[in-house]
């Protein structure tokens, strides 16, 4: 074989999903490799599969110009004797585990890798690390090859060892489990032991004739990369180390020969020169590892529940939609119920907005996604749980039917396509050898396909008419018109059918081709998928503390297995990463000394609060910084360097995983403080088809359940959000004019007041608007929205399309759905060219922004539009798009405000109870709820020890009764006292309740037991504990007064003892004992001596 950089392939290397232990993120490892030639190349991160995905794109990207190469995805275990075994050394040192490096082989090997992880991070087998002993390894060894490992591996520690026994039994075993793809594991990084380790292992290797590969243990990238690599070593030590400095472990020491960087094969050769076949044999292994990895698949969506046996649904079917599937009918179904039942089944807008909704929603193959959610929000009802949904399946009309959201979206001109349209869908591949679908649109683009698409409609309709026995394809027949209209195609068939073009081979499995006459093959399967496009997100919120009931349901409904919640791979931001920086830096130390963590903040405090603030940006913005920098410039440099790179792993604050089949075959899995969830991020996990679900906790929502808790106990009123009246004058008059918004939600803000009174919002679009403007950059223009607002007959409109879209903004562009719109009215794009735009004014520069905006003119001039209005519309895209919101995002959010408002004018007693109650733990919230109150003459009553609960509470007065849980030092005595309530007076409190003397200073300081003093004053808390001294006192004495009486009335009642005069034994005692004692027995209550 001739020597060149293609004969070998590096089969063990890290990326930063080893977290703090490798620097290179999965991408950046797989074009590097690419960049040095290889043809394939694996990760092996520890004890993680995270970054699979980012690999595989990193090897097949063609973004980048050098060759693609074959991706090896592989993990390196740890393994242990009993993964069950969680016992500890006798110096109490957790047990040591061995590191064995995995390669999945073909697609079997990489779903048996995957349930590896699964075993690891099960909760009773995870200590610190994920852990497999050898039932793991047995049981899915299919497809996986296996190499012995580094010099933590089994068998190097036996060699190191001088065990030879040992040594051979390990060879032998995984020999015996995996055959030939089992691979003696060479490395040299100038470590002595693995100098040593090197003839054994080979000895080894021909012994029992298993090849061997030489590997190399990547960590970093660059040679000069080491110093970094340390770095980042000492911040994970940094961050393990609670008092802020750094242990000692040998991490450091054991990369100190600087030679874990991505070599290449000259640099690998030089090492084996002597073994060149350990670096050839890495080949063969390569080459027998299949491109087996799907990504971008279709979603594994579980199948909804349908009520087969439901009379009227069938009858409805039967009548309607006799030839749909059956989850399609059941939606339309109850959506038509729902529509019904909302009173609005005889409006025409609504009734063709709904069928329209559902075509799409059924072309777009999602319907059982409604349906599912539809479910969980039957069983939200039905268990309590206040809930909604936010973001762009607000503007679903359906979804209002099936009561999963209660925005109307008509009435508030909110747009379906923002959530679902086919330039986001799913795209088919429509194409014949005869007349190829990309040729024509290259040749004529992609022009208006209304007339196209309505003629391919009569031609079918005329096909069915004719031909009776093809009926039931109706449906697969509109799909497919659906289709060529959305992706421009209805054009090309129709010039294929005009030039007489005779389809031989109907690939396209095209039903119009043989409706048309051009094709007498009549499909045989769906239409060909071309791209997957990922399912619709209604994300869902619900109240915080029952959202654990939510996910409860998930797993009783789709299986333990299928669903789990979805992991986070937190990062270094420019704070951390400038902090950990400082830290570990020598220079830094010596200046410093015991003060560095103190000093390193002082520093850190001086880059800017502001979301996703870079170093490079907070170095623009402030001036301190600026000076740190120039005192610290190599420390903040190398930060500069390690923002991004994985810090740490968590759970998604909101997403829930849910599939048709068991999660484990389609992600790794990971444990998070003893949570179960996926190791592949959200984006990702729909790549490989599982399905996401969102489901946040919102503390709002429990505000709202409370204070309609204590408005049906206090008025005997119970209220729903659908009942409360929008719009109410008195509303935005008294609570938004007037700056009453510390307990309203997205209100609650300093700033947020402010724009409330500059825009002075008297209806609900205005709410909408304000949500919608309030964030950095785009509430520059609130003055500018309250200036038009003031004076609407000003604001001049260079056509009558814009004034319909932009009047309900006066002029200025706020919502994403307005762009939209415009692109549709005014240059007639189609909904694939709609959804590019969105996406590329979001940016506001760029060629993808260029290319938009000169198409966008080409359109709206050939559609007769002035010159003067094009110019006005890009213009207002360009200004404003950037910052441009979903508007059924910001709908949902300033309706749920405005409940908010309202609860807070007609029953504020009820709602401040509430705020207090939900933020009991803030006290900056409490002191702004507190003035607010005392603002309204709302009474706040200290905690009182008989009327007061573990809740904040509002007794008949209106006054809010704090909870007795906000004294400190009661403890857990709260529910025990509770139940004691009401009490008399001090000296019942003090019989019956036996507070310890902490307890009742912290009641009285708080004024708990001023219901019981009887007018009685204390000039301070020490005269207090003086009479209650005295009162304990009292109690005790009259107790042991008791106890006294009890026995010498016992002594008073001692029966007679007769005895048998021959022996003197006793013969006979009496009754009165028994009972005596028994009563007795009663008066040691256990809390006599507390």
């Amino acid at each position: 074989m001739c020597n060149s950089k293609q004969d070998f392939v590096h089969l063990h290397a890290h990326t930063h999903f080893s977290i703090q232990d490798a620097l290179p993120s999965p991408q950046a490892y797989a074009i590097k490799a690419r960049e040095m030639g290889f043809r394939a190349t694996a990760i092996t991160d520890h004890g993680k599969l995270g970054g699979v995905c980012d690999f595989v794109d990193g090897c097949r990207t063609t973004s980048v110009d050098y060759p693609t190469i074959k991706p090896i995805v592989g993990i390196e275990v740890y393994t242990c004797p009993d993964r069950f075994d969680k016992s500890r050394t006798e110096d109490n040192r957790r047990q040591k585990l061995n590191h064995l490096t995995l390669l999945a082989q073909n697609e079997t090997g990489y779903k048996n890798l995957l349930r590896i992880t699964e075993y690891g991070a099960d909760p009773n087998a995870f200590y610190y690390s994920p852990r497999v002993d050898w039932s793991v390894l047995e049981k899915h060894s299919e497809g996986v090859i296996a190499l012995s490992g580094c010099l933590a591996s089994e068998l190097s520690q036996a060699l190191i060892k001088e065990d030879d026994e040992e040594a051979n039994n390990v060879v032998s075993k995984f020999k015996n489990l995996y055959g030939d793809r089992y691979f003696v594991e060479l490395q040299y990084h100038g470590i002595e032991e693995q100098k040593s380790n090197l003839p054994k292992l080979i000895r080894l290797a021909d012994k029992y004739n298993v090849k061997y590969v030489a590997s190399n243990d990547v960590h970093y990238l660059e040679a000069n990369d080491w110093k970094l690599h340390d770095i980042l070593i000492q911040m994970r030590d940094l961050r393990e180390a609670s008092s802020g400095v750094a242990k000692k472990n040998g991490k450091k020491e054991a990369y100190g020969s600087h030679q874990f960087f991505l070599k290449s094969f000259d640099e690998m050769m030089m090492i084996f020169n002597k073994k060149p076949e350990a670096l050839y044999n890495t080949l063969d292994l390569a080459d027998s590892v299949e491109d087996y990895f799907k990504i971008d698949v279709p979603p594994l969506l579980p199948s909804a529940i349908i009520p087969k046996n439901n009379e009227a649904f069938n009858n409805f079917k039967a009548k309607n939609l006799p030839y749909h599937k059956e989850n399609e009918a059941y939606l339309a179904y109850l959506s038509l119920a729902g529509l019904k039942r909302a009173g609005l089944d005889k409006n025409t807008t609504y009734k063709d907005r709904l069928k329209y909704e559902l075509k799409q929603i059924w072309h777009m193959g999602v319907t059982d996604y409604f349906l599912i959610q539809r479910e969980l929000v039957e069983f939200m009802k039905g268990d309590e749980i206040l809930f909604g949904i936010r973001g762009s399946g607000v503007g679903s009309l359906t979804n209002f039917c099936l009561e999963v959201c209660p925005v109307d979206p008509i009435k508030w001109g909110l747009l379906f396509e923002r959530f679902l349209n086919p330039g986001r869908g799913t795209q088919y591949e429509i194409d014949f050898k005869e007349y190829s679908s990309k040729e024509y649109i290259k040749n004529h683009g992609i022009a208006d396909q209304s007339l196209a698409s309505l003629r391919l409609k009569k031609i079918t309709d005329q096909w069915l008419a004719d031909r009776p026995e093809f009926a039931h394809k109706e449906p697969e027949i509109a799909k497919e018109l659906w289709v060529l209209e959305n992706q421009g195609l209805s054009s090309y068939m129709c010039e294929m059918i005009d030039n007489n073009i005779e389809v031989t081979d109907n690939t396209a499995q095209s039903w119009i081709a043989v409706a048309s006459g051009m094709s007498k093959q009549v499909p045989e399967t769906d239409l060909k998928i071309s791209k997957v496009a990922p399912l619709p997100d209604v994300d869902t919120d619900v109240d915080d503390s029952k959202r654990d009931r939510i996910i409860t349901w998930a797993k009783n409904r789709f299986g333990e297995e299928n669903v789990a919640q979805i992991g986070t791979w937190g990062t270094y931001k420019a704070k951390a990463a400038v902090l950990s920086a400082l830290k570990t830096s020598e220079r830094f130390n010596n200046k410093y000394g015991a003060n560095v963590h103190q000093e390193a903040l002082k520093i850190t405090a001086t880059i800017p609060k502001m979301p996703d603030t870079t170093i490079d940006s907070a170095l623009m913005e402030s001036q301190e910084f600026q000076y740190y920098y120039s005192v610290w410039r190599e420390e903040i440099d190398t930060a500069k360097k390690l923002v991004g790179t994985i810090s740490n792993f968590g759970i998604h604050a909101a997403g829930v995983l849910i599939s048709k089949n068991r999660i484990s075959e389609s992600t790794p899995i990971e444990n998070s403080k003893g949570t179960i969830c996926s190791a592949l991020e959200w984006k990702h996990c729909e790549r490989v088809g599982l399905v996401k679900y969102d489901y946040l906790g919102l503390s709002n929502l429990r505000q709202i359940d409370y204070a309609f808790k204590l408005i049906e106990e206090r008025h005997g009123i119970k209220l729903s959000l659908n009942e409360i009246p929008l719009e109410d004058p008195l509303v935005f008059k008294n609570i938004y004019a007037k700056g009453k918004t510390s307990s309203v939600f997205q209100c609650a803000s300093r700033g947020m007041q402010e724009s409330l009174k500059i825009i002075n919002p008297t209806c609900t679009n205005d709410l909408i608007a304000v949500v919608a403007l309030f964030r950095p950059g785009p509430k520059d223009y609130i003055p500018v929205y309250a200036q038009g607002k003031s004076r609407p007959h000003e604001i001049k409109y260079a056509h009558p399309i814009i004034e319909k879209h932009l009047s309900v903004t006066y002029g200025i562009m706020v919502y994403q759905e307005q762009a939209m719109e415009m692109a549709r009215d005014l240059a007639g794009f189609n909904w694939l060219e709609v959804d590019k735009l969105r996406k590329a004014i979001s940016k506001k520069s760029g060629k993808d922004f260029d290319d938009v905006c000169n198409l966008f003119r080409t359109r709206a001039i050939e559609r007769e539009i002035p010159e003067k209005s094009v110019n006005e519309v890009l213009s207002l895209m360009e200004k404003f798009g950037g910052y441009a919101f979903n508007k059924s995002h910001a709908c949902t959010y300033a309706i749920l405000s405005y409940w908010n408002a309202w609860l807070r004018l007609y029953y504020p007693n009820e709602w401040m109870a509430s705020a207090i109650h939900v933020e009991k733990d803030d006290e900056d919230k409490l002191a702004i709820y507190r003035r607010e109150c005392a603002l309204d003459g709302i009474q706040i009553s200290k905690p009182s020890i008989n009327e007061s609960g573990t809740t904040t509470l509002v007794n008949s007065k209106g006054d809010i009764m704090l909870p007795l849980t906000s004294i400190k030092g009661v403890g857990t005595r709260v529910d025990d006292l509770i139940k004691l309530q009401p009490f008399d007076s001090l000296e019942d409190f003090a019989e019956r309740a036996r507070p310890n003397r902490g307890m009742i200073k912290a009641l009285a300081e708080n004024g708990a037991l001023d219901c019981l003093l009887q007018g009685q004053k204390f000039y301070d808390i020490d005269s207090f504990l003086e009479f209650w001294d005295s009162v304990v006192e009292k109690r005790n004495e009259l107790e042991k007064q008791k106890l006294r009486d009890s026995k010498r009335k016992f002594v008073s009642a001692a029966p007679e003892i007769l005895t048998d005069k021959s022996d003197g034994k006793i013969i006979r005692q009496s009754k009165v004992v028994e009972r005596k004692l028994n009563s007795s027995s009663k008066l040691f209550d256990d809390d006599l001596f507390d």
